[in-house]
């Protein structure tokens, strides 16, 4: 149940929604330990924060260019377009020559 139309389009008492809230989120949290409890990660290899900052360190520099607004450098430029046009649809579907003219 939304809480938020709950309170403003039910005739329930206040007390009667605060109730079934606690409820349900009483269950919601039980819930949650048993399923904790029965499915626990096994610690197997290096702790979260390593695997994070491994997982970020292998992120190519232009994927955070949106994220600090640095511009990829021509090399990188080119790369991206390479990458591009290897996966376009367009590109692998087309049997005909294309030339491009620059104007």
């Amino acid at each position: 149940m939304n809480v938020v139309e709950a309170v403003f389009f039910t005739t329930n008492p206040v007390t009667q929604l605060a109730s079934s809230l606690a409820i349900l989120a009483f269950g919601q949290a039980v819930l949650a330990i048993l399923l904790t409890l029965l499915f626990r990660p096994q610690q197997t290899g290096p702790g979260l924060i390593t695997r994070l900052r491994e997982t970020l360190a292998q992120r190519r520099r232009v994927s955070w260019t949106w994220r600090f607004g640095t511009l990829p450098t021509t090399e990188e430029l080119r790369q991206l377009h390479d990458q591009a046009h290897h996966a376009c649809f367009i590109a692998n579907s087309v049997k005909t020559v294309v030339v491009v003219e620059s104007a």
